[in-house]
C-alpha cells in the first residue's frame, strides 16, 4: 500500500482529460455565453475540438443550469488591472503562440496544439484569467479519489489543518491518501511574476468581437428543476468522459471501444437502411444541410466495405439512425468539424488498417529493453507537451515560432536548439 501511495503521487500529476475543468465554470466563464457555445461551439471557435450535439433549446438551458449550479463557488482574489501593451509583448515573446493562435481566416497566426484565443475576451472571467496565466495548475480545490470527492476548508478545519494543498502537501486530510491537487492540463509554467499575468490576462480580455454583455441573460441557469433535468442530459451525451465534472468523476466515456473495430466483420458494421446503397454505389444523404458536410466529391462508387463505412459515418456520424423512428441515438451522436488539413476520407483510409486486433504482429512492434526504450518514450514527452513548437529538435524542423513574423529577422531570439 505504501509503494502504491508513492507511485500514485506521480500518477496523480500526470492525468489529462481533452476539455477544461467544468467544476471552474462559474469562476471564469461569463455566464450568459455558456448557452452560446453548446448551441454550436464552431460558431465561436472554428478549431474547437469539441464536437457539435445539436441540441435543442431546452437541453442546452437544462445542461447550462447543472454545470453552473453544481460548480465550485469559492472566492477569487481580486486581480488589478495589468498593462494591457506590456502584456501583448509577453504573449508574443514567451512562446504562447507556439501552442495558441490569433486571428480568424486566412489572418491566423500561432500554433494549433491549444485554443485559438481571438475571442477569449468575450467568455473569460478577468481574476481567473490572471490565476490561470500565472499558474495553470492551481486547482481551486483538490480531489480525493478515495472519497471521490472535492476537498474544502472545512475538511481540514475538523482535523486542525491549515487549508494548504500543492505538491509538498498532497495528502487527504480524512484519509491520508493522495490527493489530485493540480489541474489536469499541459499548459507550462511560464514563470510570470504576478504582474505580468496580470499583463497578459489585461491584453487577452481585449481580445473579442463583442462586449461580453451584449450576450442574451442567461438567469434561467440559476432555476433547480433545470438542473435536474440536466444531470439527465450530462450523462446521456457523455459530457464527463472529456471534462471533470462535479457528481461525474466515476462516469466513464459512453461510446463504443474503437481500438479493433477494423477487425468487425464488414455484416457486423451498422449500415441500417444503407446495405443495399453501399452494395450499388450512390450517396444515401438526400438532405441538403447535411449534404453540405460531407466532404467535397463523396464517392459514388460501391462502399460496401470498412473503408466506405467509416468514410461515411465520419461524414455524417448519425447515418445509421437518422432513417428511424427513434431518434435518442441520433441524438447522442456528435457531428466534429475536420480540421482545415483533415477530411473524413483521409481519415478513413487510415482508420481500418490500424484499427485492427492482428495489427501490427507482436514481431513488428517495436518493444526495446534498454535506453531506446527511455528514448521513446522520451518522443511520447515532447509530443505530449507540445516541446517542438518551441524548439528544434529534429535538424531542418520547422517550430512555430520560426515562422511568426516579430522572429523573421531575429532568428538568435529563438529558444535553443534541442
Amino acid at each position: 500500500m505504501q509503494q502504491l501511495d508513492f507511485q500514485s503521487h506521480s500518477l496523480m500529476q500526470d492525468m489529462k482529460k481533452i476539455g477544461p475543468n467544468l467544476k471552474d465554470i462559474r469562476l471564469k466563464l461569463n455566464k450568459n455565453w455558456i448557452p452560446v457555445w453548446l448551441k454550436k461551439p464552431t460558431d465561436f471557435r472554428p478549431t474547437t475540438k469539441m464536437p457539435n450535439f445539436r441540441l435543442n433549446d431546452q437541453q442546452i438551458r437544462a445542461i447550462s443550469a447543472y454545470i453552473w449550479q453544481s460548480s465550485f463557488t469559492d472566492p477569487l482574489p481580486k486581480q488589478k488591472a495589468g498593462n494591457a501593451e506590456h502584456g501583448k509583448e509577453l504573449f508574443e515573446t514567451r512562446g504562447c503562440m507556439a501552442c495558441h493562435s490569433m486571428g480568424e481566416g486566412s489572418e491566423v497566426e500561432g500554433g494549433v496544439f491549444a485554443a485559438n484565443l481571438s475571442r477569449v475576451g468575450e467568455k473569460a472571467n478577468y481574476d481567473y484569467l490572471v490565476r490561470w496565466v500565472h499558474n495553470a495548475r492551481q486547482r481551486t480545490r483538490p480531489y480525493c479519489p478515495l472519497e471521490k470527492k472535492d476537498i474544502g476548508p472545512e475538511d481540514y478545519a475538523k482535523k486542525g489543518l491549515p487549508y494548504v494543498f500543492d505538491l509538498e502537501h498532497s495528502t487527504c486530510p480524512n484519509d491520508g491518501h493522495e490527493l489530485q491537487v493540480q489541474n489536469m492540463t499541459v499548459m507550462p509554467s511560464l514563470r510570470l511574476s504576478e504582474e505580468d499575468a496580470q499583463d497578459v490576462a489585461s491584453y487577452l480580455v481585449t481580445k473579442r468581437d463583442k462586449d461580453p454583455s451584449s450576450y442574451t441573460d442567461a438567469s434561467y441557469m440559476d432555476d433547480p428543476q433545470l438542473k435536474k433535468e440536466g444531470e439527465k442530459w450530462v450523462r446521456h451525451f457523455g459530457c464527463a468522459g472529456c471534462h471533470e465534472i462535479s457528481g461525474f468523476e466515476n462516469e466513464g466515456r459512453i461510446g463504443t471501444d474503437l481500438t479493433v473495430e477494423g477487425s468487425k466483420p464488414i455484416e457486423r458494421l451498422d449500415f441500417a437502411l444503407f446495405t443495399e446503397t453501399a452494395l450499388r454505389g450512390g450517396e444515401p444523404i438526400t438532405d441538403k444541410e447535411d449534404l453540405a458536410r460531407l466532404p467535397e466529391g463523396p464517392s459514388k462508387d460501391p462502399w460496401f466495405d470498412h473503408k466506405g463505412f467509416f468514410e461515411h459515418k465520419m461524414a455524417e456520424p448519425n447515418i445509421s439512425t437518422r432513417v428511424r423512428k427513434t431518434t435518442s441515438r441520433k441524438k447522442k451522436t456528435p457531428h466534429a468539424e475536420p480540421a482545415p488539413d483533415e477530411t473524413a476520407d483521409s481519415v478513413a483510409d487510415d482508420f481500418p488498417a490500424r484499427q485492427r486486433r492482428d495489427f501490427p504482429p507482436p514481431s513488428y512492434q517495436y518493444k526495446p529493453g534498454d535506453a531506446r526504450k527511455d528514448i521513446q518514450e522520451g518522443w511520447w514527452v515532447v509530443k505530449k507537451y507540445n516541446c517542438m513548437g518551441c524548439h528544434q529538435f529534429v535538424p531542418s524542423q520547422d517550430t512555430i515560432l520560426m515562422g511568426l513574423p516579430q522572429y523573421k529577422d531575429i532568428q538568435e531570439q529563438l529558444p535553443p536548439k534541442c
